[in-house]
């Protein structure tokens, strides 16, 4: 249907043969080897994964916290989403950073502050905050991390 110009779906036809031979969509664990290794062979279904790139130094000590392996990427350092999440969660318990008083706080050190509000010379705004709600500062660190996207058909052929 159509309304000023902008075209909408209002109802869909369930019987369609296409509709009813749609199989799903992966979850990110189950195609986790297919996206970093070439051995897999190549899914049943069309699989698209959201990668976070894991860039510079403070980034990559956050990583490091969770000894994740090397990631995807010509230089393995692309990792999916609930990677870089573990990865923050490993990163604020061995650096001890969650208040005890309040489990949902963390105390923000200079790796964090740089990794979630970047440098003094480049933040120039109000100085970073001393703790932060924990859900808050996980979202934050992996919506700062460059997105890229990979699809997998199956015939095996791979884009990014």
């Amino acid at each position: 249907r159509e309304s000023n110009g902008v075209e909408s779906i209002t109802s869909i036809e369930s019987s369609h043969p296409d509709l009813r031979a749609f199989e799903g969509w992966a979850l990110e664990d189950e195609h986790r080897a297919t996206e970093c290794n070439d051995e897999v062979g190549a899914p049943k279904v069309v699989q698209i994964a959201e990668f976070r790139r894991a860039l510079g130094p403070d980034v990559m000590e956050v990583v490091r916290a969770a000894g994740l392996p090397p990631g995807c990427g010509p230089k393995k350092d692309h990792y999916l989403a609930s990677d870089m999440r573990t990865a923050f969660a490993a990163y604020v318990e061995q650096e001890r950073l969650q208040d005890p008083s309040n489990p949902r706080l963390i105390a923000l050190n200079p790796t964090l502050t740089r990794v979630l509000f970047g440098s003094a010379k480049k933040n120039k705004s109000a100085p970073p905050p001393g703790t932060m709600d924990r859900g808050k500062a996980t979202s934050l660190f992996v919506d700062s991390l460059s997105t890229g996207h990979q699809v997998t058909y199956p015939d095996g052929t791979v884009t990014k």
